[in-house]
């Protein structure tokens, strides 16, 4: 298994409870907070979320700023203000006292969270979830609903699988006490808001986070015992079939907070901040473990100083590309950092039930031969763009013209499940 920082290609043996560090050096964005005279306050030196469209480009929301970064060229990428959210240049539809707390990419629109900025002190400011056309050259937000139809300002977690919108909320239940519940709306609709309805109650104290795959939902949830000790559980619960009982993955006493969580082949992920650290869980498992599989480090000896304040926000996936969003608060630092899953985190569940697939040669110049029942091919570089894709022919031998790539690391799938890393030599 190889790890990629895209072109610049730094290359280690990884295992599967291997845990790998990273230097705070090898950002593939990074940026530094500046200072505005007009307001008197310094604006996009924080991290809020970050996503990646269908081009490579990287939609990242800031303090009061929205950056975009081409992740087509080599590392470290330069960011470009996207959205200056004092001025309103580049982006119509801020108000003041409002900030882009949040990006998602999915189909040919930016979905963004708009809600009161860190610094503003009407934290009760109702959120509102926008749609954005990248392809404008002056990109409007444009509200998908009314925002007193969500009428909430505790929106959060931003996740799309279809036509269907997901978001997390806090609710005030039945006993006058906050209860966290999970929404969804329908994005087709003539007025999604119209549309949104409660699809999951948490039943402990906090919901920390969740993912959905496969119509299971997966969530972080904390609750206190009587003797205040602090319990975490990462909860399976089926979405649609209500007979199916909900699953504990894990349960532990812990003082410290998992978030961020995603899914990607049999595995899930998340981080803690305290520890700066990435972990993952192996679902396949009939006692699911936690594992650490990324470890942060500023190039001293130990871990960060905790004086830093350095904390994980956000992560991602493109293309079996883990990426790191983080922030360093005294500095005020946002950066983005980029891990290629070893095969063994992207397979799904299925794959014992698939023919093993062989490509070779591997590494190869103008020809590659996939052994195997395979039908159709396709081929990305480690941005994430497709570059090559096709079919076999049942009669003819599974070759693939390679001739008019350049040279380097590129992922080939396999009928949309097999995931294998082919070098292309000159």
């Amino acid at each position: 298994m190889l790890r990629f920082y895209f072109l610049l290609v730094s290359v280690f043996v990884c295992t599967l409870n291997a845990q790998t560090t990273i230097q705070l050096s090898e950002a593939i964005v990074n940026y530094t907070s500046t200072y505005d005279e007009v307001t008197d306050t310094s604006k996009g030196g924080f991290l809020f979320g970050f996503t990646i469209d269908d081009d490579a480009t990287m939609y990242i929301s800031a303090n009061r700023i929205s950056y975009t970064a081409d992740l087509s060229g080599n590392p470290p990428f330069p960011v470009v203000v996207y959205i200056d959210e004092y001025t309103g240049v580049n982006g119509n539809g801020i108000s003041e006292g409002e900030d882009i707390l949040e990006y998602i990419f999915y189909g040919e629109y930016l979905y963004a969270r708009v809600g009161a900025s860190p610094d503003n002190e009407n934290h009760n400011l109702l959120h509102r979830i926008v749609r954005i056309d990248v392809d404008e050259t002056s990109p409007a937000l444009v509200d998908i609903t009314a925002k007193e139809n969500i009428n909430s300002s505790n929106v959060s977690d931003l996740f799309i699988e279809g036509d269907t919108l997901f978001y997390s909320d806090t609710v005030e239940n039945e006993f006058d006490s906050d209860q966290e519940v999970i929404k969804k709306m329908n994005l087709s609709a003539v007025d999604p808001g119209e549309t949104i309805e409660t699809v999951y109650t948490a039943t402990n104290d906090d919901l920390l986070s969740y993912t959905i795959h496969n119509g299971f939902l997966y969530t972080i949830e904390i609750f206190e015992d009587q003797h205040a000790a602090q319990n975490l559980v990462i909860l399976k619960t089926a979405l649609e079939d209500t007979t199916t009982p909900q699953e504990t993955l894990i349960s532990l006493t812990t003082d410290l907070f998992y978030d961020n969580l995603i899914t990607n082949g049999n595995h899930l992920f998340f981080t803690e901040d305290t520890n700066d650290e990435v972990y993952t869980i192996n679902l396949t498992e009939d006692q699911p473990s936690i594992e650490t599989l990324i470890t942060f480090s500023d190039g001293e000896e130990g871990p960060f100083d905790s004086e830093e304040n350095f904390f994980l926000n956000q992560i991602n996936l493109q293309e079996n590309v883990l990426y790191v969003g983080a922030n360093n608060d005294i500095a005020e630092k946002g950066y983005v950092f980029a891990y290629e899953l070893p095969e063994e985190f992207t397979l799904n569940s299925d794959k014992a039930l698939l023919p093993q697939t062989v490509i070779y040669p591997n590494p190869a110049k103008t020809r590659v031969v996939v052994e195997g029942s395979v039908q159709e091919y396709k081929i990305y570089n480690l941005v994430g763009q497709e570059v090559l894709s096709g079919n076999f022919d049942a009669d003819q031998q599974a070759a693939i013209d390679i001739h008019g790539l350049n040279s380097g690391v590129y992922l080939l799938k396999i009928d949309e499940k097999n995931v294998k890393k082919l070098v292309i030599e000159d």
